[in-house]
């Protein structure tokens, strides 16, 4: 005998409101991570905690200088009006802002003579790059934001130089396309990639396939209708493409990201989940699939080939759950709150430790 709820609820408003609110929530944590994924750098220069003072290129930025050799590493402007990178303090800098600057352009000479390892200019008008802006830094610079600009493509040479990098922020521009080989000169360093808030429409197969040390990929809100398998790496551990034009999982992605632990596609068009395996076993941490267009879930989902610690599908359109539609996921909790659910069957949550959340 199933159960029978009334009183379906809707409510896709607030669910746009809500995921909005989620989205601006985890940009406060984008522009933080550049230090974090830079943990060597981080750390050094919290443990420094290197006294500052007005530069001496311009009062309005700040210059950190260390005690034994009185040398500058640190340099931050924020809100000081620069058209191109100001004449920087020569020789190694541990980090360089500047922030919401207006600056327009880099060119070649503006980091000539410096050996910059985290580099953030965050929140200006950048419109276009030099070719040759960062081989001055190719070998040091480990960190590079460049979130929050007005990048419409990137030069073809520009990671040319670049055999250290592990971190990259290009979140908010207008890139409108990926070329593979832009990007082959970071195979081997790049480990996280935010590249949310663009208008990409396309992953060109071979795009990160070959990457080595790449675990975290954020693709939100482009407008992707696919997640080819051949444009991701095997060793990715968090894929986030929320709010695209996705309509399927990527089923052909998940066989092949063995190493995936989380996987966020909240925002999409999917509107069926498969109940075939994905291949060899594997535990996924988070499935994040709220806000898109589920109907129903089929019984037995990926036929026990995926273990699930929390499954997200709030804000579908899922009227009915069905017996064992859960089984084998060994989930830990499930979060269904926001659909319209009138009828559950017997047993339809079996397995499952908490269920009904928010």
């Amino acid at each position: 005998m199933g159960h029978f709820l009334a009183g379906p609820c809707t409510m896709f408003a607030y669910a746009r409101l809500m995921g909005r609110a989620y989205a601006l929530l985890q940009m406060t944590a984008v522009l933080l991570l550049p230090l974090l994924a830079c943990g060597a750098v981080a750390a050094t220069l919290s443990a420094l905690d290197y006294p500052s003072s007005p530069c001496d290129f311009n009062a309005m930025c700040t210059c950190a200088m260390s005690e034994t050799t009185l040398a500058v590493r640190e340099v931050r402007c924020v809100g000081v009006p620069f058209g191109v990178l100001p004449d920087l303090p020569p020789g190694p800098l541990a980090f360089v802002e500047l922030l919401n600057s207006g600056l327009q352009r880099l060119d070649e000479r503006g980091l000539r003579g410096t050996r910059v390892q985290t580099l953030r200019l965050m929140s200006n008008r950048i419109t276009w790059i030099d070719p040759g802006a960062f081989r001055s830094v190719g070998r040091t610079l480990s960190s590079l934001d460049l979130s929050f600009n007005q990048l419409y493509s990137l030069p073809s040479e520009l990671f040319h130089s670049m055999t250290n990098v592990t971190f990259i922020n290009l979140y908010g521009n207008m890139l409108h396309e990926l070329r593979p080989a832009d990007w082959r000169w970071l195979r081997r360093s790049l480990s996280q990639a935010f590249l949310g808030e663009n208008e990409l429409r396309r992953l060109a197969p071979g795009t990160f396939g070959a990457f080595e040390r790449l675990v975290s990929l954020n693709l939100d809100s482009n407008l992707l209708r696919q997640l080819p398998a051949s444009a991701l790496p095997a060793g990715l551990q968090v894929l986030t493409a929320n709010n695209n034009q996705l309509q399927q999982l990527p089923v052909d992605a998940l066989r092949k990201l063995h190493r995936l632990n989380r996987l966020q596609l909240r925002g999409n068009a999917i509107s069926r989940l498969p109940s075939e395996s994905v291949g060899a076993p594997r535990r996924l941490v988070e499935l994040h699939l709220s806000q898109n267009r589920l109907e129903e879930l089929p019984g037995r989902l990926f036929n026990g080939s995926v273990r699930l610690r929390d499954l997200h599908l709030q804000y579908n359109l899922l009227t009915r759950l069905r017996r064992a539609a859960f089984a084998g996921l060994h989930l830990t909790r499930l979060f269904l709150a926001h659909n319209r659910v009138s009828w559950i069957d017997d047993d339809a949550f079996h397995g499952v430790r908490d269920w009904g959340g928010g």
